[in-house]
């Protein structure tokens, strides 16, 4: 039996610990990571005033790492000018 979750439960589980929801955020990455310590989801997604980095257990769908900093869109949008 496979327990390992997807990507869209961890998703849903990084939001749900962030307290947002989907239509709040924008999802920048989403990816499968892992070294000799484990193998998470490193999720990053952004609102209009923060970025958020948040990493989700595969086995367990536990929150093991987050992060906030803050956003700053006008900076952001320069440097891809």
């Amino acid at each position: 039996m496979n327990n390992n979750i997807g990507k869209l439960t961890a998703l849903a589980l990084a939001l749900d610990y962030a307290n947002l929801s989907y239509d709040e955020v924008q999802v920048e990455k989403l990816m499968l990571a892992g070294d000799l310590l484990g193998v998470c989801y490193e999720i990053e997604y952004t609102t209009a005033c923060l970025r958020y980095f948040c990493y989700v257990d595969v086995f367990g769908g536990e929150v093991v790492g987050f992060l906030t900093v803050p956003e700053d869109r006008e900076q952001a949008k320069s440097s891809v000018a």
